[in-house]
């Protein structure tokens, strides 16, 4: 039998629901259909606790589900159809489980999802994405944030968690700037998907953080003397670093857009 991936996520979500496993649900040759139904009369034999009854009166059929705001902690529904109400019943209890299952998401398993959101639903390029991952490796992947549910990080865990990181100041200011800016994405995601109500990290005081050292640029400047003797160095070795060192020094560029400019004249 083959299960598409939209179709494997509803019967995930489904198991999960009915408390069972999926290896379990595919093991018999059964259809998709076959399958569904399943799970959805387990999912009503597990939550759903009052009896499901015809009532003549209202010619409809009728039961109960749990409403903390009656009286009596219930309320009525109804529906002219059984297979209808039984399908309300269904969809009540699986939108229950999934929000409980959202309020449970740990860091780690934001960060896959929000990867996914932003590969397909935002303008963000793959070279950033890339980056994201390779900071989430590098910062969060090992540490003890990574397990914690989203909804229990507090600004007290990030500012210990980056005072354990910067205590060192084996990292600079701008490479602890783009960690955070990973963190506050996946934090602000979680705001929007109403995982959470609140961005911990706006709370946390990245000036009382210690850094490393920028190196003084001034160090890496060149005399005029010393440009004058390089490029007559340089002139009669005709190797293409030789002649890049060359191009970069007469036009004034950054090595990035001497780069570019090479891998341009490679394409012409």
């Amino acid at each position: 039998m083959s299960i598409e991936e939209n179709q494997l996520n509803t019967l995930l979500q489904l198991a999960g629901c009915a408390k069972i496993s999926l290896d379990e649900v595919l093991k018999d040759d059964t259809t998709m259909k076959e399958i569904k139904t399943s799970l959805e009369n387990k999912i009503l034999r597990t939550y759903h606790k009052h009896p499901v009854y015809f009532s003549e009166s209202e010619n409809s059929y009728r039961t109960y589900i749990k409403d903390e705001t009656k009286p009596d902690k219930r309320r009525a529904v109804k529906r002219k159809k059984k297979e209808d109400l039984e399908k309300f019943l269904v969809d009540y209890y699986m939108e229950q489980y999934l929000d409980k299952t959202r309020k449970n998401i740990t860091l780690r398993e934001l960060f896959e999802e929000w990867m996914i959101y932003r590969r397909d639903e935002t303008a963000a390029k793959a070279g950033t994405i890339r980056k994201d991952k390779i900071d989430w490796g590098k910062f969060y992947r090992n540490s003890i944030l990574a397990d914690t549910k989203v909804a229990d990080i507090k600004p007290i865990d990030l500012i210990r968690f980056f005072r354990k990181v910067t205590k060192d100041r084996e990292y600079t200011r701008k490479r602890i700037t783009n960690a955070r800016s990973l963190l506050s994405g996946m934090l602000s995601y979680a705001v929007e998907e109403e995982i959470i109500t609140h961005n911990p990290i706006l709370d946390v005081d990245f000036k009382k953080f210690t850094y490393k050292p920028v190196e003084n640029q001034s160090d890496n400047v060149f005399t005029r003397d010393e440009v004058k003797k390089l490029l007559a160095y340089l002139r009669n070795i005709h190797e293409p670093y030789s002649l890049a060192i060359q191009l970069a020094f007469c036009l004034f560029i950054r090595i990035g857009e001497l780069k570019a400019l090479t891998q341009y004249v490679r394409c012409v």
